[in-house]
């Protein structure tokens, strides 16, 4: 497609290519005590001692290097290489753990597969993703997404499925499962050529 400008894709990383939420539970569990325990939603709790322990577990050594893949995160992202999608993963970088900055470089560097053609922007803040252009976003959290289509309002996301977005609905967002790719890549064809 030489001299044609390629549009653009946005692909999150923590609960979209990689397990964030999984790896952060984990290691969460290693640390309570035996009068504790862990409530699903630990995530959304912004009680000092927990906001405290999560900031803790996010600085250790290499911590953000070791997050798992996710493998859905990685269909989607195959699906936009092989529509010739301009490729930029895009995360926020944790203002507490500045560590993760060049470790989330680094994980795309080691996990995202040569052949795909990509670059890693970061935001500091939770506007920060809808003030990038893209024609598409994946990402699996509902104020990214809301945040980014009030830019956007014709621009198409797909959802990752996650238990914490499970009731989210939105008439640009289609949700990623293994029913649905031919929509999605329908959906993503046509936002291509827009």
């Amino acid at each position: 497609m030489s001299g044609i400008k390629r549009p653009v894709a946005l692909i999150d990383m923590d609960g979209t290519l990689c397990d964030y939420h999984g790896a952060m539970k984990r290691d969460m569990l290693k640390i309570l005590s035996r009068h504790e325990s862990l409530n699903e939603e630990f995530h959304k709790d912004k009680r000092t001692y927990i906001t405290n322990r999560m900031d803790m577990i996010k600085n250790q050594p290499n911590w953000w290097l070791n997050l798992e893949k996710l493998e859905s995160g990685f269909e989607i992202l195959e699906m936009l290489h092989s529509l010739d999608f301009e490729n930029h993963i895009l995360t926020k970088g944790p203002t507490k753990t500045t560590a993760a900055w060049s470790q989330k470089i680094e994980w795309c560097k080691e996990n995202i597969p040569e052949h795909i053609d990509h670059s890693v922007l970061m935001t500091e803040h939770q506007e920060g993703k809808g003030l990038v252009y893209g024609k598409v976003l994946v990402d699996d959290y509902p104020p990214y997404v809301l945040s980014w289509l009030k830019y956007r309002p014709r621009g198409l996301v797909i959802l990752p499925n996650q238990r914490w977005n499970a009731n989210f609905t939105h008439p640009n967002v289609i949700r990623f499962n293994d029913k649905n790719k031919v929509k999605i890549k329908e959906a993503l064809q046509a936002a291509r050529h827009r």
